[in-house]
């Protein structure tokens, strides 16, 4: 907030600005760029799945259950856990 003040712009147009050009004052640990990036396939198939289901298709079960337990060891995988 205090940068936005002291630029003279709101809040979210810092943000967005920050976020176009790839420029923040955050650094973001290595680490949790490689869990964003095991994630990222396992989220993708995981948001597909629910717009299909919100669309009202159906869904093989064994197909399901598969990439539901791939999502959830890519979660264990990427948080570390055995």
């Amino acid at each position: 907030m205090r940068e936005a003040k002291s630029m003279n712009i709101r809040p979210s147009a810092l943000v967005r600005n920050k976020l176009l050009t790839g420029v923040s004052a955050v650094k973001v640990p290595e680490i949790n760029l490689e869990a964003w990036r095991k994630l990222a396939r396992a989220a993708a198939n995981l948001n597909q799945i629910t717009r299909f289901l919100n669309e009202g298709m159906r869904l093989d079960v064994d197909e399901l259950s598969r990439v539901l337990a791939e999502f959830r060891l890519a979660i264990v995988t990427a948080s570390g856990q055995k």
